[in-house]
């Protein structure tokens, strides 16, 4: 797509996109939050328990990299990681 510079040295594509994304999407980027409401397990619910397995408790850093995201996105659950020793022990 071409554009053409306006008399006042705009771009009017800039002009027309803007005037488009002002009209398509009037909420878009005005700071909206998203709410979660953290419900409170019930008795006898099943636990907020992450389980997770890997050879070694030595991780490469992409895996420990993994790992910590999904610590940070569930906060409120426990994470266990078992090698295979631990897997051995629980057999």
């Amino acid at each position: 797509m071409t554009y053409h510079k306006e008399k006042n040295g705009g771009k009017k594509f800039v002009s027309l996109l803007t005037n488009f994304k002002q009209t398509a999407f009037p909420k878009l980027n005005q700071g909206h939050k998203v709410e979660i409401n953290k419900v409170q397990p019930e008795v006898g619910a099943i636990p907020n328990l992450i389980h997770q397995t890997f050879y070694t408790k030595a991780l490469p850093a992409e895996l420990q990299g993994n790992i910590e995201k999904i610590r940070l996105l569930n906060p409120d659950w426990t994470h266990k990681l078992y090698d295979d020793s631990d897997k051995m022990q629980f057999i």
